[in-house]
């Protein structure tokens, strides 16, 4: 009877007991460590080929960087509105150092001339101001006041080629002293033509 109820019993047991084998045979999970280092060891994909690029938008590109990395060019160099030339007592003919100021002025203008032309703005028109010292008479002053500006406006027009009619001869005399008449400096330095530039009006 015995045996009988111990057969009955390990037969009971057997299906617990398959179970618990194949339980324990099952795969052990990778701890994270593990899954790290194996994605670590494992090659990168290859990149792939990049499509070779056009040689004419290379150079495109390149010289636009040119372009950028390039200074930007100095603002153009304003005009100045107003020249003064000097002359001797009781003169009117035009020094060297007059006819040196002179030329630059009418290359300068010639320039304006030639953007006038183009559209990119208007001309200029110049204003010629005659002035002597104190040491003659008014009317004497004045007369030699013209011929000084005059003499500028026939310089300019003649041996430079500006229009004549693009300036105008201002006589002023000595009323227009810019130093003291009593001192010889302060005289030479009233003999002059102030050669004054007048702009073109602004755009509407």
């Amino acid at each position: 009877m015995r045996k009988l109820t111990t057969t009955l019993l390990l037969l009971a047991l057997v299906p617990f007991l398959g179970a618990c084998a194949t339980t324990d045979r099952e795969p052990r999970r990778a701890e994270p460590e593990e899954t790290a280092a194996a994605e670590q060891a494992a090659p990168a994909p290859a990149p792939e080929p990049q499509p070779a690029e056009d040689p004419a938008i290379e150079a495109s590109r390149r010289a636009e960087e040119e372009v950028e990395k390039a200074p930007p060019p100095p603002p153009p160099e304003e005009m100045p509105s107003v020249l003064e030339v000097r002359f001797e007592d009781s003169a009117a003919a035009l020094s060297a150092s007059a006819r040196a100021i002179l030329d630059a002025l009418a290359e300068r203008l010639h320039q304006a001339r030639e953007g006038a032309r183009a559209g990119a703005q208007e001309d200029w028109f110049v204003e010629l101001q005659g002035h002597t010292d104190a040491t003659g008479s008014e009317e004497a002053n004045l007369r030699l006041a013209e011929l000084r500006a005059e003499e500028v406006r026939q310089y300019l027009h003649r041996e430079k080629g500006l229009p004549a009619d693009a300036m105008e001869v201002v006589p002023y005399g000595s009323a227009v002293p810019v130093a003291d008449n009593s001192t010889p400096d302060g005289r030479a330095r009233n003999r002059r033509v102030a050669v004054v530039l007048i702009p073109p009006p602004p755009p509407p």
